[in-house]
């Protein structure tokens, strides 16, 4: 999953995007911090329905974590989404308390099998 669609993706977030400053258009790569919440089933079916991993800008760290996350025997009916995406919010948010920076954009990225 990571090779075929996460890298891929994080790829496209850290390219270059135009910028003006000081009236000067130049193109600026963004510093990329991602955050990974694992939602799975409710309990008795998994007994981790819901592991987070603070924002890093990392990328071994962050494949090191997706690595080691088990995605089987997993279905719609019983997956914790709601509290996943709950845990992503509540991530922004304690990021946002804890920096200084200006206004980060943020990207919510829910990936579910089939």
């Amino acid at each position: 999953m990571y090779q075929s669609f996460v890298n891929p993706f994080l790829s496209q977030l850290r390219l270059p995007v135009p910028v003006e400053i000081d009236g000067q258009k130049t193109k600026m790569t963004p510093l990329l911090k991602i955050g990974v919440v694992v939602y799975g089933d409710y309990m008795p079916k998994s007994t981790t329905p819901l592991r987070s991993h603070y924002f890093t800008s990392d990328f071994q760290v962050l494949q090191d974590n997706l690595a080691s996350v088990k995605f089987e025997k997993g279905g719609p009916c019983f997956s914790a989404v709601g509290e996943g995406l709950c845990a992503a919010l509540e991530m922004f948010d304690l990021y946002q308390e804890n920096t200084k920076a200006i206004d980060p954009i943020r990207h919510c990225v829910l990936i579910g099998g089939i």
